[in-house]
């Protein structure tokens, strides 16, 4: 737990205070030339800062509280502080996983199923609900996008 608010802590000092980071890649050869990229944002103000990350945390509670309301929905025995923290454990784990959209479903489900499968038995409801929010958060909108354009371009050829 002190590792992780160390690391959170020192990605927040970094996060508003970028020039930190600048002075540290100006000094690792490999890196100089992305020196002169991250400087540009160090001009972004703390304002625009703390609107991307509150933002980003609550699309972060969105995607949790999906997971989670689809995992009691399908009756797997986890209490609510448990799937809080596997989902979190599970988000963090795909997110350092590189995948395409289309193998994500089966890396999707096989974290979810490790990870829950330690507080429940219920394998078909970890594994529906895995698939149930992939379908949720990426085919439904790919497919009402996909209907869009499909409809400007009917609209165009008219």
């Amino acid at each position: 737990m002190y590792i992780v608010v160390f690391l959170a802590a020192i990605g927040g000092l970094f996060y508003f205070q970028l020039g930190w980071l600048i002075r540290i890649l100006a000094r690792i050869p490999l890196l100089v030339k992305w020196v002169k990229h991250i400087s540009d944002l160090e001009n972004v103000n703390t304002v625009l800062l703390l609107r991307i990350l509150s933002l980003s945390v609550g699309r972060y509670l969105v995607f949790i509280s999906q997971f989670i309301l689809m995992i009691h929905l399908m009756e797997v025995d986890v209490t609510l502080w448990q799937s809080f923290w596997l989902t979190s454990v599970a988000f963090l784990i795909m997110a350092l996983v590189p995948t395409i959209a289309l193998a994500e479903i089966g890396i999707r489900g096989k974290i979810s199923l490790e990870l829950f499968g330690l507080f429940s038995v219920n394998t078909i409801g970890i594994i529906t609900a895995s698939v149930g929010i992939w379908a949720i958060n990426l085919v439904v909108p790919a497919l009402i996008g996909s209907l869009l354009i499909l409809r400007i371009k009917i609209f165009k050829n008219k």
